[in-house]
């Protein structure tokens, strides 16, 4: 992270936090001079804007929501989502805090997300809570407050990360 990630687009916080780790040079050589092949290897293994682009067009094609928001979250457990929007529809009724602003504006029956909202989405599926600022916004609201943090996956995400650390740092002392 410390040698490629500000050409891998990560944030530059998590760039500055690797460049401190004192243990990585342990774990791995740094990048020498001319390996930048490199960067473009872990882009056709790990392309997040391919990833989120296609997101985005499978849940902005599909057919139309329903309408009765109150019937269809109490039905969502009623049965198995048959398609994107219909998962994503029941995980945002838990998850969600303005689903309106996930829809489109003309008839408010359709899904329509952009890149910069699904790795909002992506974030809060897979690490429980989002990490945009509060001056990114979606439709003048920050995207942030458009979550409610996933309290059990943060906590699972926190604690993977400790025991994580306090191996290497184990490791590292030993």
């Amino acid at each position: 992270v410390a040698d490629l990630g500000d050409r891998l687009g990560f944030a530059p916080e998590d760039v500055e936090e690797a460049s401190l780790d004192p243990c990585a040079e342990d774990w791995h050589a740094p990048l020498e001079e001319g390996q930048d092949d490199c960067v473009q290897e872990i882009r056709q293994h790990f392309d997040l804007r391919a990833l989120l682009n296609s997101f985005c067009s499978l849940a902005n094609m599909e057919e139309p929501l329903a309408r009765d928001w109150d019937t269809r979250s109490q039905a969502a457990n009623a049965h198995q989502a048959t398609s994107l929007s219909e998962a994503f529809f029941e995980w945002a009724s838990q998850r969600v805090t303005q689903l309106p602003l996930f829809l489109d504006r003309t008839s408010c029956s359709r899904l329509e997300i952009g890149p910069e909202l699904a790795m909002a989405i992506f974030e809060a599926v897979f690490l429980g809570v989002v990490g945009s600022t509060p001056s990114e916004k979606h439709r003048g609201e920050p995207i942030h407050s458009l979550f409610r943090p996933d309290e059990a996956l943060l906590a699972e995400v926190v604690t993977q990360e400790t025991q994580e650390r306090t191996r290497a740092f184990s490791r590292a002392v030993s």
